[in-house]
């Protein structure tokens, strides 16, 4: 179950740092061509944690989400 949520939060934090270096502000595309982005500090550790199967780390970063969810751009 952890798993699950960790790998929704991969994605998100992912999905929102390719949005904001691929698109305006007002939705339109910035180029024709992709543009490549950084994965986010957050979605690593949590990459991380799933490779290490480190349960009880990934759930420290997900109160640390919850709390304050302005870390995950870090």
């Amino acid at each position: 179950m952890w798993k699950d949520k960790a790998n929704k939060i991969i994605g998100d934090l992912c999905y929102e740092s390719y949005r904001k270096t691929n698109f305006k502000p007002n939705g339109k595309r910035k180029s024709k061509k992709h543009i490549p982005y950084t994965i986010p500090i957050m979605a690593e550790e949590l990459l991380d944690c799933l490779k290490r199967d480190d349960e009880v780390r990934a759930k420290q970063i997900f109160m640390r989400l919850h709390f304050v969810p302005e870390s995950a751009n870090d």
